[in-house]
């Protein structure tokens, strides 16, 4: 009897944590503006929360979490702009890209069967994979969705939530984390996913097409799109970059985005090799585990705001 009542208390202590973590969360979310407009900074406008979503009509999937998750989802509905128009650009080009390419074979395999034997031994895949991937790198690379991701969750969110005592404890910080890292993995492999099913097309249109370089070619797109989401926001919980008006002064941080620069337009001839998505696979594995290991030892100290 007495075991069934602590747990009670305990379920109940929970809950109430849970409830004042969920209203001070969200208050805080409609509190951004006011936050923006006390920072005279023209380059923050590209970090404000959308003025023009439906609550009401997003409470439908926002029902269905709870406690960071519930938070997190809340709050990439609230800055949908920021991630959702570089997704649907890179979709629409994806798409674009695949459908002149897939009409282009079919005009091939049907108008001039000599080409057969020129597409069949892989030289033209390994050109189209090459230029494909470097275009790849390049847009995730100037449209920076990740690391403006990292912006809006300071400014409107953590800068403040971090004031609370609650919010700089580890386990909070690293559940935290965790569940950000699901969002930054979700948005990554959306694209990927439209280009994979046109593959799969291509591969029918020409059997005699590598299928190790069309699975390489997919894996490698995927861990790209990934990878460039996790880092960012890596950096931030790790090295805590920003200051209220979004300046990196971290020579960490500033020395990490060099190094990413160079793989972007150094790798795409290495990323075009058939046996690359399994380094780039390992790579990404050990990088997410060591994120998750560092954040949980280390980041209660690192993640911190800045003025």
């Amino acid at each position: 009897m007495l075991l069934y009542i602590l747990r009670k208390q305990h379920d109940y202590q929970q809950l109430k944590t849970s409830e004042f973590i969920n209203t001070i969360m969200i208050q805080n979310i409609r509190n951004a503006d006011e936050l923006l407009a006390t920072v005279s900074n023209q380059s923050l406008t590209h970090v404000q929360v959308d003025q023009e979503v439906d609550v009401e009509a997003s409470q439908s999937y926002l029902t269905q979490s709870k406690g960071y998750s519930y938070f997190n989802n809340l709050f990439m509905n609230r800055h949908r702009r920021i991630w959702l128009k570089p997704l649907k650009i890179l979709t629409f080009l994806v798409f674009s890209f695949a459908c002149l390419l897939t009409g282009l074979l079919f005009y091939i395999q049907n108008i001039d069967p000599n080409a057969k034997a020129i597409l069949g031994d892989g030289d033209v895949f390994e050109s189209v994979y090459f230029l494909f991937t470097k275009a790849f790198l390049l847009f995730y690379y100037f449209t920076n969705i990740g690391e403006k991701i990292t912006q809006a969750y300071y400014i409107n969110a953590d800068y403040s939530l971090l004031h609370y005592s609650f919010y700089r404890r580890k386990e909070v910080i690293w559940r935290q984390y965790l569940s950000r890292v699901k969002s930054s993995i979700y948005i990554g492999i959306v694209p990927v996913m439209t280009l994979t099913v046109f593959l799969i097309i291509w591969k029918v249109m020409v059997p005699s097409s590598s299928t190790l370089n069309l699975f390489s070619f997919i894996i490698n797109l995927f861990i790209i799109s990934m990878f460039f989401n996790l880092h960012y926001l890596f950096m931030y919980y790790l090295l805590s970059p920003f200051n209220l008006k979004l300046e990196a002064k971290s020579i960490p941080y500033n020395l990490s985005k060099i190094i990413i620069y160079l793989f972007v337009f150094n790798s795409s001839e290495f990323l075009a090799k058939p046996q690359s998505f399994i380094y780039m696979s390992v790579f990404f594995v050990l990088y997410t585990l060591c994120s998750i290991v560092l954040v949980r030892l280390f980041a209660h100290k690192t993640f911190t705001y800045k003025d």
